[in-house]
Formats: structure tokens, sequence, C-alpha cells
């Protein structure tokens, strides 16, 4: 039997690599520097869809305008990327932290 449970993930988002196909369907980059960075050995790709809930950002596209690291959260399955091999992010949930002032 295999279960699959949603992991939490914190990280830093890659500006300039977001791509939006339709909506909030589409992908982004992000850096983590705990195990799933060392998995992945770089940035890993966190794929969104129409249905992925963002908390503190008006979706997908407020992401493709940002021109700084931003840090972030995401929520959902790490899973093995088919065409490259390198570890998966398939996000539920993206979230813009709050900022400790």
């Amino acid at each position: 039997m295999i279960s699959l449970r949603r992991q939490g993930v914190y990280g830093m988002f890659v500006p300039g690599t977001v791509t939006v196909n339709d909506g909030n369907a589409g992908s982004f980059q992000f850096l983590n520097n705990g195990l799933l960075g060392y998995a992945a050995g770089g940035p890993v790709t966190v794929y969104t869809g129409n249905d992925t809930v963002f908390f503190n950002l008006s979706g997908l596209s407020a992401l493709a305008g940002d021109t700084t690291a931003v840090p972030l959260i995401t929520r959902g399955l790490v899973l093995k990327d088919p065409n490259t091999g390198n570890p998966a992010f398939f996000a539920d949930f993206v979230a813009d932290p709050p900022q400790a002032k």
C-alpha cells in the first residue's frame, strides 16, 4: 500500500522563472536549503494548477511580476519528474508568509 502525504516546504522564489499556461496553471522555480533542495541539486520546479490556493498572493501572475527573490511556503506532493528524473513539487497551496517586523 502506498500513501501520499502533502509536505510543506519553505524557500525562496527564483525571479524570472514563472510560466503561466492558463490562469493559475503553470510553474515556477523555488530554492530550498533543506532536503528537497539537496535532492534536486538546485532549484525545484513547482507546478501549480487552477485549483491551487494562493494565500497573500493574487495568483501565479503576481509571482510573474516579482523581480526579487521572495520567501514562499508551498504545500503539496514531491514526485519524480519523468522527463528530467529530478524531484518536482506539485503544489495545492502557495503562500507569501507574513514578515516579522
